[in-house]
């Protein structure tokens, strides 16, 4: 029988398992945190077809590897906060435009986002249930690297949840993440301590970028305007300035 692969778990005070390797980590080469980082987007992206989502998700949401949850909360109105999560690719044009780091690319298949990490991920985002406070999205895709050719499977699931407060919206942000083979989860046990950083890093990264853009966009759209040029302007306008 195969043994399962425990899941990590953070909710901003740590992750769900102990382990010292985890205390030397700035100890490691620099190289090695890169190789680490190329695995951990092996399990970040799925190669699957629509015809499999059913079944992905549930599998994804009951036996994640990986599980990770964070609660925030940013000044923003109900109003505003709806218009930012149903503009997916407006936003990611402004992320590109901030310069935010990690410089994903963002462009629309259909009803899909495509994004490209550097790391070499490439993806389809595919919203699976909106809501009033409530995004859950579905990430398939592969990892495009040339030093792991043969490790390129896997698949995250995004919920985001929120509701108003007087500051303005409080979200808890979950991600779920599976390897879609056994040797994607025995990648998984043997990284598992890096992995579990590195994931916090990530995303915690992300938060921080992604609070100042949905602020600004609430407090000076006006000046957010001016970073955006042709039909992605003309639709900020529309959106967030009429």
């Amino acid at each position: 029988m195969t043994e399962s692969v425990p899941a990590i778990e953070y909710r901003r005070t740590g992750f769900a398992y102990e382990d010292a390797s985890r205390h030397s980590l700035g100890q490691r080469t620099r190289s090695a945190y890169r190789l680490w980082s190329v695995l951990l987007a092996v399990v970040l992206l799925a190669t699957s077809t629509s015809a499999d989502l059913p079944a992905e998700v549930q599998a994804l949401a009951e036996r994640p590897d990986v599980f990770y949850s964070a609660s925030f909360t940013w000044r923003c109105s109900p109003e505003t906060w709806e218009r930012i999560l149903d503009q997916p690719l407006l936003m990611g044009q402004l992320w590109e435009a901030y310069g935010f780091l990690p410089a994903y690319r963002f462009s629309s298949r259909g009803d899909t986002l495509h994004v490209v990490d550097p790391t070499g991920l490439v993806g389809d985002v595919l919203l699976l249930n909106r809501s009033p406070g409530v995004r859950t999205w579905f990430v398939l895709g592969k990892l495009d690297h040339w030093a792991v050719p043969v490790l390129n499977e896997g698949k995250a699931l995004f919920v985001l949840t929120s509701r108003p407060v007087a500051e303005g919206i409080a979200a808890e942000l979950q991600v779920k993440v599976k390897a879609s083979s056994a040797l994607g989860h025995l990648v998984l046990r043997l990284a598992r301590p890096l992995l579990a950083r590195h994931v916090e890093n990530r995303l915690d990264c992300n938060l921080r970028d992604g609070r100042h853009l949905v602020e600004t966009v609430e407090s000076a759209p006006d000046s957010v305007l001016l970073l955006l040029r042709g039909e992605d302007a003309r639709r900020f306008r529309e959106v967030f300035c009429d």
